[in-house]
């Protein structure tokens, strides 16, 4: 199945987020001075690290190829769901949802699987000893000022444990209290952007303003590919014959 929303997409938010974060790291001026062996110890902790990132994430994380420059990979962060979460689209302020030709969409709906997190890191020379990763966040189905508490949460971690390894601290804290932190353990609430929802927005965000049935439609068509996948790799009972057959299965 097709994702109309999908590689081409994906892609070019995964170049924006590479580009922002050498940005920050321009902006942040000259690394500390520390010294070889201080640097030494950096690299191999973050040697160290990315095997065990590679080695728990798998294809879920796409390193980068920085020759001869700082480490920089995304994740891609699924937040757990083990029995499905309700969406509710709520249409913007003063739209009849009688004249609007996309009303369909706005129909509460359940999905079983969430389109992920983009956490996209880039780990500098004086990482983890005296300075986080630099990092961009982006989460299509929420609002920017939504996925800067995020940021802020992510940075909060890093404050808590200073001088350690903390990538895996942060997609442990995404999979498992992104719903509960943002009041959505019970459901997800999709809102138009408006006056009332403004606030400031980290410039660790990355990602384009969407529309609420852009939203909706994004969030229906991932769950629709990842559930056909799961079809695919599952086994079926077949009543006739009481055998066990993939959903893949000719």
């Amino acid at each position: 199945m097709e994702n109309p929303h999908g590689e081409d997409d994906h892609s070019s938010l995964s170049l924006e987020a590479v580009r922002m974060l050498h940005e920050m790291a321009l902006r942040e001026g000259d690394e500390p001075d520390l010294p070889d062996e201080q640097l030494r110890s950096n690299d191999q902790l973050q040697q160290d690290e990315m095997l065990a990132l590679e080695a728990i994430y798998g294809d879920k994380i796409h390193i980068f190829d920085e020759k001869a420059g700082p480490r920089s990979f995304q994740i891609q962060v699924h937040c757990e769901i083990p029995d499905g979460i309700s969406v509710c689209p709520e249409p913007s302020q003063g739209v009849n949802d009688d004249d609007d030709p996309n009303s369909k969409f706005l129909d509460n709906f359940s999905v079983e699987h969430l389109a992920p997190l983009s956490l996209t890191c880039l780990m500098p020379p004086s990482y983890p000893s005296h300075h986080p990763p630099y990092f961009t966040l982006g989460v299509q189905w929420l609002d920017n000022v939504k996925v800067s508490a995020l940021c802020h949460m992510l940075d909060s971690i890093w404050a808590q444990q200073p001088g350690q390894e903390v990538i895996y601290e942060w997609v442990q804290w995404l999979q498992s209290s992104t719903l509960s932190h943002l009041g959505f353990e019970d459901g997800i609430v999709i809102r138009q952007p408006d006056d009332s929802m403004k606030g400031p927005v980290d410039e660790r965000v990355v990602g384009e303003i969407l529309s609420v049935q852009d939203v909706v439609q994004r969030l229906i068509s991932y769950n629709e590919e990842q559930c056909h996948e799961s079809f695919l790799r599952g086994l079926h009972a077949c009543m006739i014959c009481f055998t066990e057959y993939t959903g893949n299965s000719n």
